[in-house]
């Protein structure tokens, strides 16, 4: 019953194109588009500390061009080498945003999506390293912003979930599609993956502390749902 519901709410979504290239990163976009939670996603792909991505232009620059060279050998068929390089390429873009400098930043949000491409255009894809792929491409997108392509990849993850899937896995991504629904201006269908998301566990989800990973009662970007008469509704039934 549980996946025949996954395959009826992906259903509502867009399907994925790859060929369509999101928008490039602008000076109004923010430096700190790139949320705890996605850093930390991606840190952990790409095997680094935190620490280790506090660098001055010169050193990202350096890193960007190590990078570079790691996707020059790239076989876009090795899902793990491949995830590495595009959340390497995605943390620098956050990182050059952070430091001002736009150009640079462009540059390696541009490398991710190209590392992107490459992997998906290798065929139909439906492995669990593609689903994780999918969702940590959503989670990037959504983090600076890019709503719309963030919303296919997240739709696609949708539709090839493994069955042995983490069901916090799922709940965090459907929570995101509630968050893109909600900024988009959209409560009916925000209200749906909300409450698919509390099923599946998502006011379990904590951070490396132990803290809640997810506030619904003051998250922003639920500004435009908890408007709606159905979200006290949720808040009786879930007890938050």
């Amino acid at each position: 019953m549980k996946r025949v519901l996954f395959l009826l709410l992906a259903f509502t979504l867009t399907t994925a194109t790859y060929a369509q290239k999101p928008k490039m990163l602008g000076e109004a976009d923010t430096a700190e588009a790139l949320d705890a939670a996605t850093q930390t996603r991606l840190l952990t792909a790409v095997g680094d500390d935190p620490a280790t991505m506090k660098m001055n232009n010169g050193e990202l620059a350096a890193a960007q061009q190590e990078l570079g060279t790691q996707a020059d050998g790239l076989d876009s068929a090795d899902g793990a080498a491949t995830a590495k390089v595009f959340s390497g390429h995605a943390l620098l873009a956050h990182e050059f945003m952070q430091a001002g400098n736009t150009e640079q930043a462009n540059s390696a949000f541009g490398a991710a999506q190209k590392v992107e491409k490459a992997y998906f255009a290798g065929g139909d894809r439906k492995s669990a390293e593609d689903f994780q792929f999918l969702v940590d491409a959503g989670h990037v997108y959504y983090s600076f912003g890019k709503y719309d392509v963030a919303l296919k990849r997240f739709a696609s993850a949708f539709k090839i979930i493994p069955k042995d899937v983490d069901p916090l896995e799922v709940a965090q991504t459907a929570y995101k599609l509630a968050s893109i629904y909600s900024i988009d201006g959209n409560p009916k269908l925000s209200l749906r993956w909300l409450e698919y998301s509390l099923k599946a566990g998502i006011l379990k989800a904590t951070d490396d502390a132990g803290e809640p990973l997810v506030d619904l009662t003051t998250d922003p970007d639920l500004a435009t749902v908890r408007e709606a008469e159905e979200f006290g509704g949720l808040r009786t039934k879930y007890e938050f």
